[in-house]
């Protein structure tokens, strides 16, 4: 079994986390139907108990349903700055940041329909998988960890829809409003300061879906 919840807790891959037992009586959030989508937000706050925060103006991505239930997402987050300084990813335009993964339709918390996004990089910190890797000034920056949860839109459930709205919000600087999911806990920290401080996701983006897509919630 801890074996099992090691798999989970990193989150290698979709198949892998709804392989499990657990994570299987407990998903129930899924659309009729594979798809791809677009990605638009307005950007958002990356902060932490410790350090500055960076703040991003837009949104930008692509993600692909692989089963009805999940598949993998590829984002870019514009206009990123901390301390009125540009933050950029390698390869990218001065204040943008990439990000990618894989993500899974999951129920959180008073029965919600939420999502859970984890990292798919091969690149590590501390035994944790890379969301993203960027330089403010010269200063390399990873966030990582397990995972991160964010909020759909209540009016999609039972719906047949062509957008969603996703949320991320955040209690307290460094702390996630919704964290935990089967019993594991999804968070994620950086390594802005050498005590890798725990991280909090601020923002909101609309999935574009190509297609009409009915979404069955509990």
């Amino acid at each position: 079994m801890s074996k099992k919840m090691m798999v989970l807790a990193l989150a290698v891959v979709s198949a892998a986390l709804f392989a499990l037992p657990a994570m299987a009586s407990a998903e129930t959030l899924h659309v009729s139907a594979t798809t791809t989508f677009s990605i638009t937000g307005s950007g958002g706050n990356l902060t932490s108990t410790e350090g500055p925060s960076i703040s991003c103006t837009s949104t930008t991505g692509s993600g692909t349903f692989s089963t009805t239930t999940g598949g993998s997402t590829s984002l870019l987050f514009h206009g990123c700055t901390s301390v009125f300084l540009p933050c950029t990813s390698a390869g990218q335009s001065s204040g943008t940041i990439s990000a990618a993964g894989s993500f899974d339709l999951i129920t959180v918390s008073q029965n919600s329909a939420g999502i859970l996004l984890t990292p798919s990089s091969a690149e590590e910190v501390t035994g944790q998988k890379v969301f993203s890797e960027f330089s403010c000034s010269g200063v390399t920056v990873h966030t990582f960890g397990p995972g991160v949860i964010g909020t759909l839109s209540s009016t999609i459930c039972g719906a047949s829809i062509t957008t969603a709205t996703a949320s991320f919000a955040s209690t307290s600087a460094g702390h996630q409003t919704d964290k935990t999911y089967t019993g594991n806990t999804f968070d994620m920290s950086s390594d802005l300061t050498a005590s890798h401080p725990t991280a909090s996701l601020d923002g909101t983006a609309t999935l574009n879906l190509a297609a009409a897509r009915t979404v069955t919630c509990t």
